[in-house]
C-alpha cells in the first residue's frame, strides 16, 4: 500500500509537469528523489496519459511541450545544440509571440 493518496500523487505529478513544462516520463519520475517511483503512479492511475483524473494536466502539458518544441525549431540561433532554458528564450521573444498571434 502506498503512503501517498491519489491526491498527493496528482499534486506531485502536476508539480513535476510544471517543472519540466511537459508530461514527465517514467524515467524522469524515477530519477527525481522527491517523487515515489513510477510504479506507485502506475498503480494509482494506470496509464498516466490515458487516465481520466490526469486528462486536463496531460493535455495542457502536451500542448505546452509542442509549443516549446516548435518555438525551438523556429529559433534563429542554433536550436540543434542549444543548452538554453526555454523559459529564458521565451522571455526574450515578445516579438515572436506578437507576430505568431497575428498570423494565427
Amino acid at each position: 500500500m502506498s503512503a501517498f493518496t491519489k491526491e498527493d500523487l496528482k499534486n506531485l505529478f502536476i508539480k513535476k509537469a510544471e517543472e519540466l513544462q511537459k508530461v514527465p516520463s517514467s524515467t524522469e519520475i524515477n530519477e527525481d528523489p522527491k517523487l515515489p517511483n513510477y510504479p506507485v503512479f502506475k498503480a494509482a492511475f494506470g496509464n498516466l496519459r490515458k487516465c481520466k483524473e490526469l486528462k486536463t494536466i496531460v493535455e495542457k502539458y502536451t500542448a505546452i511541450n509542442k509549443i516549446n518544441r516548435q518555438f525551438c525549431r523556429d529559433c534563429v540561433e542554433t536550436p540543434d545544440n542549444c543548452e538554453n532554458e526555454i523559459s529564458m528564450c521565451k522571455e526574450d521573444a515578445e516579438l515572436y509571440f506578437t507576430l505568431k498571434d497575428k498570423i494565427i
